[in-house]
């Protein structure tokens, strides 16, 4: 059978349109190579940049980066006067006082409320935390008591809780060897002959109260409830103020036994022991002192209680002089 001149035969159609879905499919399959490479390449930087460990810092070239870490810390500006005064105090060129922790957890907690805000803002909110658990934990370091403040160590948790509050400014101050070197207390003295002018005035002390009880304890109660314009109440009256000049002078003289106020320096339990003794002298002198306001005589057991609580510290004296040895 002769085909028709200029026809094609079936075969031939079948192979030409075979051909054309198989360019179809090449291309679309380029196109999406081409659109994968795309996505990767704007995805793939940011899923690095996230997998970056946390301490390892950005990039000089990724301002995103550092833009996001400025913003969580407050500016420092608006409280400079607070943070001036606070580094003042924690960077004082000597050994810290009994005192200083006190203050510093003051100046802190000032400084906490300054930057507490309403709570919406989240940056000054952690700020504010962070501010006052450091006036806490100073806190506690002064609630101690006769505990003079350890000052490099409160600085340098100053300086961790300022760069994680604040951003950095050039007016903050710096720790520095030699700083830490001044701030730092020498190792503790005991003057012996400090000790000794204590151990003198205990005995003194221990004497006036034994006979001080005896006499005071002798002397009658005025009878509040009745007129005191009697000769009774008279009697008493002179006999008490009579009493009570002889004992502030013989207190005065006992006085004269106590050492001046240890050095800054001294061993913790000399300084103890002179505090514990002031402390006694102080009792005593209140001997005298009344609650009543109808009588210059107190009641005796307001003179126990006096006497009672002159010996407890006499005692406390004794058991920190024995620690020096």
């Amino acid at each position: 059978m002769v085909r028709p001149s200029g026809g094609v035969n079936r075969e031939t159609q079948h192979s030409l349109v075979g051909s054309g879905h198989s360019g179809s499919a090449n291309l679309s399959t380029a196109f999406l190579v081409i659109a994968i490479l795309a996505v990767a390449a704007l995805i793939l930087p940011k899923l690095l940049r996230n997998g970056r460990p946390a301490d390892v810092a950005p990039d000089a070239e990724d301002p995103a980066g550092l833009a996001l870490e400025s913003e969580a810390r407050l500016d420092p500006t608006p409280y400079r006067r607070q943070i001036v005064q606070l580094e003042q105090q924690l960077y004082s060129e000597r050994p810290g006082g009994f005192d200083d922790a006190d203050r510093v957890s003051g100046l802190a907690r000032e400084l906490s409320m300054a930057v507490r805000g309403d709570g919406r803002d989240l940056t000054r909110s952690q700020a504010f935390g962070k501010l006052f658990d450091y006036a806490g934990e100073v806190g506690v370091q002064a609630d101690v008591g006769y505990t003079t403040a350890n000052l490099p160590a409160l600085r340098s948790r100053w300086e961790q809780v300022r760069n994680e509050a604040f951003a950095p400014a050039e007016w903050f101050r710096n720790s520095t060897p030699a700083l830490t070197a001044a701030q730092s207390p020498s190792q503790p003295v005991v003057d012996q002959r400090t000790v000794q002018g204590l151990r003198d005035a205990a005995v003194q002390l221990e004497q006036m109260i034994r006979r001080g009880r005896r006499e005071a304890l002798s002397i009658p109660e005025a009878r509040v409830d009745a007129a005191l314009n009697t000769a009774e109440a008279r009697r008493a009256e002179q006999q008490w103020r009579s009493w009570s000049d002889r004992w502030l002078r013989d207190l005065d003289g006992v006085a004269r036994y106590m050492p001046s106020t240890p050095s800054a320096n001294a061993d913790v339990n000399v300084t103890m022991a002179y505090q514990e003794l002031s402390r006694a002298l102080g009792e005593l002198r209140l001997v005298q002192h009344s609650a009543a306001s109808t009588t210059t005589i107190p009641f005796k057991y307001e003179r126990e209680q006096r006497f009672e609580s002159a010996s407890r510290y006499v005692e406390q004296a004794r058991e920190y002089l024995d620690k020096v040895g």
